[in-house]
């Protein structure tokens, strides 16, 4: 995840605008090819093999390893946005906007 770009930035928000537009609060929302939902081909062949949805972020979660093992674009209040590199329960970092 710390191997995100700065060039790749616009491509993310642009996917996670996408999947909150969906984004219906009254049931739980997440993509698995497990469901039956697919998982967009690109990120497949980034091993990303879920994604949840809350009201103001999208969770893309790597598949092998940690479970814990994911990157969160977040909507922030203002209309900015930031990525979260989660790395496990205890250990994640803010990787955008670049502290």
């Amino acid at each position: 995840m710390d191997s995100i770009t700065e060039e790749s930035i616009p491509t993310w928000v642009n996917r996670t605008e996408l999947i909150l537009e969906e984004y219906d609060p009254n049931s739980a929302y997440e993509l698995t090819d497990i469901d039956g939902q697919p998982i967009a081909p690109d990120l497949k062949k980034m091993r990303i093999g879920m994604i949840y949805v809350t009201e103001d972020s999208v969770m893309y979660q790597w598949l092998g390893g940690i479970d814990h093992v994911f990157l969160e674009v977040q909507k922030t209040k203002d209309g900015d946005w930031r990525f979260i590199a989660n790395y496990s329960d205890d250990n994640s970092k803010v990787i955008w906007p670049k502290q």
